[in-house]
């Protein structure tokens, strides 16, 4: 168990660099070209990422959290499986999305959507041919091979944007990173992954598991992304391209700081707990302990990301980017209770419990829809406000899911987190007043860095003082790290 708490700490670093340098440089590429091009731009490329995120999701939930979940003696069956209806899933998604792009262009107002829709199914069928590949790294936790098959991609989709950029083809620089990249990671991942399960096969044994679990996995995340994407319409239709690309730039700014940093931690723990069969007293340790960690080190990340939108939107883009980063201030916020939501859904996963999640999403969609069809009237901002309040209210929900699942109450998660957030509020607070007391109105580069390091220092100090497990349990895992090297 410690050798697997070893790698663990090791795969998450590795991980984080690898999302860092694919989702990071990709959302980062996405950013600077939506800034030279301007919010107007940016409205399709938001339905073009969301699409790929759903493909991208689907064909993970289906296969690939099942075949890292199978016995030893499963795979020879699952993995031939897996590639036979991955590419079937890739099929039929070309068959309905190909003929309905014209249709759905013009329902949303966006008629170059629909020539980067029918490019997008390319990255679909990447996303299934990675399948197999995926599954032996994470079965492997060979992370840091993942991070290093992600470097030569980056670097060539980087080169061919910029070359786009540079002919003043932004819609085409957006394709080359959205779609070149994906495609690019499964070349690869093909060619350098090896699996020792070759060929396909259709068992009905693994297409029924596959089904029964994965289904259920891939609805509720088809579900959850097909919201986002309702989100995209609303705004849309009713107010315009230009709200919608500044809206769009707010989430993927969000994406870049925190998305990526929680994946890497919810992917490896879920790695992790398949390795072995947890108690349930080992099981609430490991829950417990990843939760002090992920609060500890994602508050002081969304508050900085928070308190500063404002003053970085300024220093970096002109006035007509502005809302945006009244939006990100929102969202940042709405990011601190990640932690809560994702530990709790990642347990249930790792417990088979796909039946609850898809529950547990229904019942929240319902939530978010009452609250959209209430805050559309104060606009985008009332919008991005009324995620915020779902999303609280989401905490209680998938508390609820999980107490059932293993006897952790939601009140003692929430008692747990709430004491990162308490010292984050205090930190932050004192050095955002006291800056602003003192120094001129006018944000500067260094202004910026130096609130961000006296607050994070205070922020790790009144952890210190309290002693608490976050701070404790992070310095012992990396030192940890140190002495007891595992190959990743």
């Amino acid at each position: 168990m410690a050798n697997l708490a070893q790698k663990a700490v090791q795969s998450v670093l590795w991980l984080l660099l690898s999302n860092g340098a694919v989702r990071g440089g990709q959302t980062l590429a996405l950013l600077f070209i939506g800034a030279l091009s301007g919010p107007e731009v940016m409205a399709p490329v938001a339905f073009i990422v969301t699409f790929l995120a759903l493909s991208s999701m689907l064909f993970e939930d289906l296969f690939v959290y099942q075949l890292v979940r199978c016995t030893p003696e499963q795979r020879e069956t699952y993995f031939p499986a897996a590639r036979w209806y991955a590419i079937f899933v890739a099929l039929g998604i070309s068959l309905i999305v190909f003929p309905l792009t014209p249709w759905i262009a013009r329902w949303v107002e966006l008629p170059s959507l629909e020539s980067h829709l029918r490019w997008c199914l390319l990255a679909v069928w990447a996303h299934a041919l990675q399948v197999p590949s995926l599954a032996q790294l994470r079965i492997a936790m060979r992370f840091r091979q993942q991070f290093l098959l992600s470097l030569p991609n980056l670097v060539i989709m980087a080169l061919l944007a910029l070359l786009l950029l540079e002919f003043e083809l932004a819609s085409g620089a957006f394709l080359a990173i959205t779609v070149g990249v994906a495609c690019g990671q499964s070349l690869l991942l093909s060619i350098a992954v090896a699996s020792p399960f070759s060929g396909m096969s259709p068992s009905r044994e693994a297409g029924g598991q596959f089904l029964r679990y994965g289904g259920r996995l891939s609805l509720t995340n088809v579900i959850n992304t097909l919201f986002a994407m309702v989100y995209l319409v609303v705004i849309s239709r009713a107010f315009d391209a230009q709200a919608l690309g500044q809206y769009f730039f707010a989430d993927r700014a969000r994406e870049l700081v925190v998305l990526p940093f929680i994946g890497a931690l919810q992917t490896v723990l879920f790695s992790t707990l398949s390795q072995e069969v947890l108690s349930r007293d080992a099981l609430h340790a490991t829950f417990r302990r990843s939760l002090e960690v992920m609060s500890f080190l994602v508050v002081p990340l969304c508050f900085a990301v928070a308190v500063h939108s404002e003053s970085v939107f300024a220093l970096l883009f002109d006035t007509s980017w502005s809302s945006a980063a009244q939006y990100l201030m929102v969202m940042a916020l709405a990011a601190t209770l990640i932690p809560l939501h994702s530990l709790n859904l990642t347990v249930n996963k790792y417990l088979g419990h796909a039946d609850w999640l898809l529950r547990i999403e229904l019942v929240k969609k319902l939530i978010a829809v009452l609250v959209l069809v209430v805050s559309v009237g104060w606009g985008v901002a009332g919008i991005v406000w009324g995620q915020f309040v779902v999303a609280c209210i989401a905490v209680i929900i998938n508390g609820w899911y999980a107490d059932q699942a293993f006897d952790l109450r939601i009140s003692r998660q929430v008692a747990i987190f709430a004491l990162y957030v308490v010292v984050g509020v205090a930190a932050f607070a004192l050095v955002y007043f006291a800056a602003d007391f003192i120094a001129a109105a006018k944000p500067t580069w260094m202004r910026v860095a130096l609130e961000f390091i006296a607050a994070l220092l205070l922020y790790i100090l009144g952890n210190a003082l309290i002693s608490s497990t976050g701070l404790q349990a992070t310095i012992s895992l990396l030192s940890s790290k140190g002495r007891h090297r595992v190959p990743g």
